[in-house]
């Protein structure tokens, strides 16, 4: 099934690595020459874990897909939510390319949500994850959702504009100095 893989971590980030990668090289460069009876061998192993650690520990990343929307990464949150009927996806990007993907609908029953229970129709923020992305990520994730090329021009260039379309409802907005678009589901994809 098609996504969109959105990392939650700058790619800079993982420059981190390159000081235990050099470190092994060298290692295993240097390990003929070593006199001991281990050689460097557990200097190697030990630079290997710390490198497979630190890529394990910077990997985070949002997968949006029809029918939900995940964070993955063994030390992120691994939260999911599904996408259904009457629920809004909201992407908002922000300066310096930092983009929020959030997740709201009515919560379902208010038999968890106890303080909802004297409310009318509340719409609460059921998902929330960061990524890192650009003017061209809202446009792919547009185009994921069958949004046509223009309206994706006019939707990333103008404030207040919407669109209804047959299974969606798509609007924009600026919302604290970044760009805010919003899918309503008006049914299951």
């Amino acid at each position: 099934m098609k996504s969109i893989f959105l990392f939650s971590t700058r790619l800079r980030m993982f420059l981190t690595e390159l000081p235990p990668i050099i470190f092994l090289v060298l290692a295993i460069i240097f390990n003929d020459k070593a006199d001991d009876i281990m050689k460097l061998y557990p200097l190697i192993i030990v630079l290997s874990a710390i490198v497979i650690f630190i890529f394990l520990y910077l990997f985070r990343a949002v997968i949006i897909r029809y029918d939900e929307v995940r964070t993955v990464g063994l030390f992120s949150s691994r939260e999911h939510i599904i996408i259904n009927k009457d629920k809004t996806l909201a992407i908002t990007l922000h300066p310096k390319r930092f983009t929020v993907v959030e997740v709201f609908g009515d919560g379902g029953s208010f038999d968890t949500y106890s303080w909802l229970k004297s409310e009318d129709s509340t719409t609460i923020n059921l998902f929330r994850a960061k990524a890192y992305g650009s003017l061209n990520t809202l446009r792919k994730i547009l185009r994921y959702f069958d949004v046509d090329v223009e309206m994706i021009d006019e939707l990333i260039t103008k404030d207040g504009v919407e669109f209804d379309l047959e299974k969606i409802k798509v609007a924009s907005s600026t919302v604290h100095d970044g760009k805010s678009i919003r899918i309503f589901f008006k049914e299951t994809i």
